[in-house]
């Protein structure tokens, strides 16, 4: 059985939001760098997600599906770290409680079960009510993204980040309704796509001189000021899908980062302690200014690909991968 083809921009796009994320973890002093990357970080991931959204399959395929391609990389990829760590190192009763309460409570690897809440909320206001109602569904998205922003001012929204993932429905909804009308994008010129990414700049300067020391935070829903945050982040998806869809950008490096993001998510966050470890032992002091970050950064992403070859080849489920069925001769 041969699996979907991909889509390349898509993969492109997505490989782009995981490159912003990790400069993210090695630089993340650079304010300026976050004003203008992070109403499109994470969200974006959200918005490629609704815009693949399929709404028209069983509720017990829909649940495997969900269960597949999250919850088996959540459990795998959270736990190995801790397996490989107690294999060399003794851990004492608080650390491995630590490590038990990060992984039930989502702290680890925030993303997969805040995206399995999300998608399986989505799923059920897609499915049983958009074909009749496309206003509604538009108006509970909404609502649900309200009561998100108010569930995070409280410590009832936490757990399995539960509120980000009431928050990310907006996010859902804006890549679904982008897919739904996507022949509508094709009208868009050139000169309209460059405007957009131009209005998007002067609001985030505007932001920067109004709001200075702010910065957008989806994981920690520090919104500073919700309409101009929303705003951002509306008009910089809007313009990425747009952008990477007209031009039907395929940047392979990209696209390979893109086609394995949950790799890199995983395994860059252990890139940086190792690297100044490593400055240590020769004596120098490793400073992560802006421009050492690129680097730092381009290294990370070419470290992580071998991680990523062989997780793929000889640990498939624990990347939502499923193993080429070999095909006999005759």
């Amino acid at each position: 059985m041969m699996g979907k083809e991909r889509i390349g921009w898509i993969d492109s796009l997505r490989g782009v939001a995981m490159v912003f994320v990790i400069y993210g973890h090695i630089c993340p002093s650079f304010q300026q760098f976050f004003l203008f990357t992070s109403p499109v970080k994470i969200p974006l991931f959200f918005v490629v997600s609704g815009y693949l959204f399929k709404s028209d399959i069983p509720p017990f395929q829909k649940m495997k599906k969900l269960f597949v391609s999250i919850l088996v990389p959540y459990f795998f990829l959270s736990l190995f770290p801790f397996k490989l760590a107690a294999s060399f190192l003794p851990l004492t009763g608080l650390q491995t409680a630590d490590v038990l309460r990060q992984f039930f409570s989502g702290d680890y690897l925030w993303y997969l079960p805040c995206c399995f809440i999300a998608e399986l909320i989505f799923y059920f206001i897609t499915r049983y009510i958009y074909a009749k109602r496309e206003p509604l569904v538009i108006l509970i998205c909404l609502a649900f993204t309200a009561a998100g922003l108010v569930l995070s001012k409280t410590s009832l929204g936490n757990f399995l980040y539960i509120s980000n993932a009431m928050i990310a429905q907006f996010y859902l909804l804006m890549g679904y309704e982008m897919k739904k009308h996507e022949a509508k994008l094709e009208s868009f010129s050139n000169r309209i796509v460059i405007f957009l990414t131009i209005l998007y700049i002067i609001i985030g300067c505007f932001s920067m001189k109004l709001l200075p020391g702010q910065n957008l935070s989806a994981r920690e829903n520090h919104y500073y000021n919700i309409p101009l945050c929303f705003l951002m982040i509306t008009l910089g998806c809007f313009t990425a899908i747009t952008a990477f869809r007209k031009w039907d950008i395929n940047f392979k490096p990209l696209s390979f980062i893109g086609k394995n993001t949950l790799a890199y998510y995983a395994f860059s966050k252990y890139f940086l302690s190792p690297v100044i470890y490593i400055f240590s032992l020769i004596g120098i002091s490793l400073k992560v200014t802006p421009f050492i970050g690129i680097i730092l950064t381009a290294v990370c992403c070419m470290a992580c690909a071998p991680i990523s070859l062989f997780l793929n080849k000889f640990f498939p489920f624990s990347v939502a991968k499923r193993k080429p069925c070999s095909v006999q001769k005759s």
